[in-house]
């Protein structure tokens, strides 16, 4: 057991550790803090919307998330009072997409699905809704009192 234990040790690059003092070992460890710290924030910065159009992409993805599924699709047309015709002829507007998203962040389950499937982050959704709710009424992001 104690073998397995010191070859996997080896194998994983621990068995150098034990050779480290406990000052070194304090050093390793906030370097690795920093370097996480690092990465956590490149992750946060990539994952803000810059702008306009990676919402309509994302909503546009939401749409055909939606329309993937005619129990989904049937109940989006439900609760939203769009018709068919409407919703084909008016799909690409920023009112429409700002409604399959505020749709999509009703309900957990299928955001986490949604996000899942097409690998975006769930963070992202509700600055993309923002963003189309604000192109829908006329005004930018920058005109919000």
């Amino acid at each position: 057991m104690e073998n397995r234990r010191i070859q996997r040790k080896h194998r994983l690059g621990l068995g150098r550790l034990g050779a480290i003092g406990p000052q070194s070992r304090k050093d390793l460890f906030k370097i690795s803090c920093v370097v996480d710290a690092i990465r956590g924030h490149e992750m946060a910065t990539k994952s803000h919307l810059p702008n306009l159009e990676n919402a309509e992409i994302i909503a546009l993805k939401g749409l055909d998330y939606l329309a993937q599924d005619a129990d989904r699709l049937g109940r989006f047309i439900a609760l939203t009072g769009i018709g068919p015709g409407q919703l084909r002829s008016h799909a690409g507007t920023p009112a429409v997409l700002a409604g399959v998203l505020e749709y999509i962040l009703s309900d957990e389950s299928t955001l986490l699905v949604f996000c899942s499937l097409n690998a975006i982050a769930p963070d992202d959704i509700g600055p993309a809704h923002r963003l189309l709710a604000d192109a829908a009424k006329g005004s930018g992001p920058d005109d919000t009192p």
